[in-house]
C-alpha cells in the first residue's frame, strides 16, 4: 500500500473510532455554582432550574479543606439548611444515568490547606477518609479534587509527589465502592508539568477536567480572548490557547478517553484605553464593568453578554478565525468570548480528537432562560451536539 494511502487509512480509522467512543460514553460534565442562587432577579439560578438530561455528569461547586484534614461546608444555610445537597442528589432520580459530584477546593482555596494536610501521612488520610465519608453521607457519585495548584499560591515543592499520592490513596477507596474520582487541573503547558506527575495521576483518575480557559483576561495590559483554540498571528505566547494545552497533555501518552477538554460559558472584558481601537490585542486600562446579574468586573455570564447585544444594541460582534472565537465590543468596553459557531468548533475539536468529552463552567452561566432567541442553553445544546454529532 502506498505510504500516503496507509496514512490517510489510519487517519480515517482513528476518526471513526473517535466519533463512535463520543456517541457510546462521552461524558458532558457541567459545574454548578452554588452560590448562583444569590444572584438577583433573572439571574438567579437554584437547583430546579437544571435541566437533568442536559449534562451526563454535574459538579456541585464548592466545598473547602480544613488544615486538620476535616471537609468545610461553605454554606451551611444553602447547602444544607435549603437542602442544596439533597436536591442536586435528587436529580439523579429523574434521570437515574447522571452522574452527581461534589468539588473540593476551587481558584479562592488556593494551596495552603492541601499542602499542609497533603504533607502529612496521618492528616492525608484523616482528608481522604472525610472525603469518602462525606460524598457517601451525601449520595454523591463521587468528587471532584480541584487544588489550585500543588506547588503553588501558598503550596510547597513536595506538594507534587503528594498529590500523586492523595489521589491513589482516594482512588482505593472509591473505586471498591463504585465512586468516580476526577481532577480539575490546570493547562498552563509551563506549569502543569510542574505541579503534577501527570502519568501518575491519570492512571488513578476516572477523568481529567482540563480547565482550558482563562489564558486572557483583563490582567492582561492588551485584549485577549479568554478560552481561544488556537493560537492567533499576534499572541505573545503560543501555548495560550486550548489546542497547545491538550497536545500536552496527551504527549505524556495519557488515555485520550479520559482527558476531558474544558469550555466557559463567560467571558472576559476588559475597558479599552482607546475606544476607536477594539482589534484583539488593543490597549486595555483594566476590567471591563460588571454584568447585571453576576456582578464581576472583568467577567460577563454568556446570558449577559447576548442580552446586551440584543435589549440595547450598538454592540460590534468579530469572529476571529485564527483563533475560532468572537468578541464584541461598545464604546470603551470588550469582551471576547465562545458564541454558538465558536462553541461548535471546540465540541467538533474534542469530538475529532477522541478525548473523553467536554466540561463546562459552568451551566449557571448560559441563557438558560432563553432571553437571546436561541433556544434554552444554547452554549451547552451546541457544545454537546457537536461533540455527539459533528
Amino acid at each position: 500500500m502506498d505510504a500516503s494511502v496507509r496514512s490517510f487509512s489510519l487517519a480515517l480509522l482513528f476518526a471513526v473510532a473517535a466519533v463512535h467512543y463520543a456517541q457510546a460514553q462521552g461524558r458532558v460534565i457541567c459545574y454548578y455554582s452554588s452560590w448562583a442562587v444569590y444572584r438577583p432577579t433573572d439571574g438567579r439560578f437554584t437547583i430546579s432550574d437544571i435541566d437533568p438530561f442536559l449534562c451526563n455528569h454535574l459538579i456541585y461547586a464548592f466545598i473547602g479543606l480544613q488544615p486538620d484534614g476535616q471537609i468545610r461546608i461553605m454554606d451551611q444555610y444553602n447547602d444544607i439548611d435549603l437542602g442544596g445537597y439533597t436536591n442536586f442528589n435528587a436529580l439523579r432520580q429523574v434521570n437515574p444515568e447522571l452522574k452527581t459530584l461534589v468539588a473540593i477546593g476551587g481558584w479562592y482555596e488556593e494551596s495552603k490547606n492541601f499542602s499542609i494536610v497533603c504533607r502529612d501521612p496521618a492528616l492525608r488520610a484523616t482528608f481522604v477518609n472525610n472525603l469518602f465519608g462525606f460524598v457517601q453521607q451525601w449520595g454523591f457519585s463521587g468528587a471532584d479534587i480541584d487544588w489550585e495548584y500543588p506547588t503553588d499560591r501558598g503550596g510547597a515543592p513536595e506538594d507534587k509527589e503528594n498529590f500523586s499520592l492523595l489521589i491513589e490513596e482516594l482512588k482505593a477507596l472509591f473505586a471498591p465502592a463504585g465512586l468516580l474520582l476526577g481532577a480539575a487541573v490546570s493547562a498552563n503547558v509551563h506549569n502543569a508539568p510542574n505541579y503534577y506527575d501527570i502519568p501518575r495521576i491519570a492512571a488513578s483518575l476516572d477523568f481529567i477536567n482540563l480547565m482550558t480557559y482563562d489564558y486572557h483576561g483583563p490582567w492582561d495590559p492588551v485584549t485577549g480572548f479568554n478560552a481561544p483554540l488556537y493560537a492567533g498571528p499576534a499572541d505573545p505566547d503560543p501555548t495560550f490557547n486550548v489546542d497547545a494545552s491538550v497536545q500536552m497533555w496527551l504527549s505524556y501518552g495519557i488515555d485520550r478517553s479520559n482527558l476531558v477538554m474544558g469550555t466557559a460559558t463567560y467571558g472576559r472584558t476588559f475597558t479599552l484605553a482607546d475606544p476607536g481601537n477594539t482589534g484583539v490585542g488593543a490597549p486595555a486600562v483594566g476590567a471591563g464593568v460588571g454584568g447585571p446579574w453576576t456582578n464581576e468586573p472583568g467577567s460577563f455570564s454568556y446570558m449577559e453578554v447576548c442580552t446586551r447585544q440584543l435589549w440595547e444594541g450598538g454592540w460590534g460582534l468579530e469572529w476571529y478565525d485564527p483563533a475560532k472565537s468572537a468578541y464584541t465590543f461598545k464604546g470603551d468596553q470588550w469582551i471576547g468570548y465562545d458564541y454558538i459557531p465558536a462553541i461548535q468548533e471546540k465540541g467538533r475539536y474534542a469530538r475529532n480528537q477522541g478525548l473523553g468529552g467536554v466540561l463546562v463552567y459552568a451551566i449557571d452561566f448560559d441563557d438558560f432562560r432563553g432571553f437571546c432567541n436561541e433556544g434554552v442553553n444554547p452554549i451547552i445544546t451546541n457544545l454537546k451536539n457537536a461533540f455527539f454529532n459533528g
